[in-house]
């Protein structure tokens, strides 16, 4: 089927174009959500290039309220890495509009943390799903 066809092509995409589906499927949800994500993109509050010494794996850095949450992730152009982008700014947008909170209610629990880097994994799995079955 086209969901298996989507996370197991072997196609090699570029950081544009990884960010172009990512926040295409952010902004088709919901365009302020799809507005905080870019800017995530613009600041740049993003890491993804591969560099000597780096760890590997994906995460997203919150501190205090007070500093934006910082993204870090080790983009090969994969499909699985599109993945990994959206999971963590899904994990990005919602510490950013948690910050809001203040200090002793910003912070989250890992299931609900989870929700929101699913939910961003999942929007961009249903875009590149749908951009499989428009080339095919």
């Amino acid at each position: 089927g086209h969901e298996s066809k989507a996370f197991q092509n072997n196609r090699i995409y570029t950081w544009e174009q990884a960010t172009s589906i990512v926040l295409d499927a952010f902004n088709n949800f919901n365009s302020d959500i799809g507005k905080i994500g870019k800017m995530f993109f613009d600041k740049p509050w993003i890491h993804a290039p591969i560099t000597k010494g780096k760890s590997p794996g994906a995460f997203s850095a919150s501190t205090v309220p007070s500093a934006h949450p910082y993204i870090l992730v080790n983009f090969q152009g994969k499909t699985r890495d599109i993945a990994t982008l959206a999971h963590e700014l899904g994990h990005g947008v919602h510490q950013y509009l948690a910050n809001k909170q203040g200090l002793l209610l910003a912070d989250t629990p890992l299931t609900l943390a989870e929700t929101a880097s699913v939910f961003g994994e999942m929007l961009t799995f249903k875009t590149l799903i749908k951009n499989v079955k428009s080339s095919s």
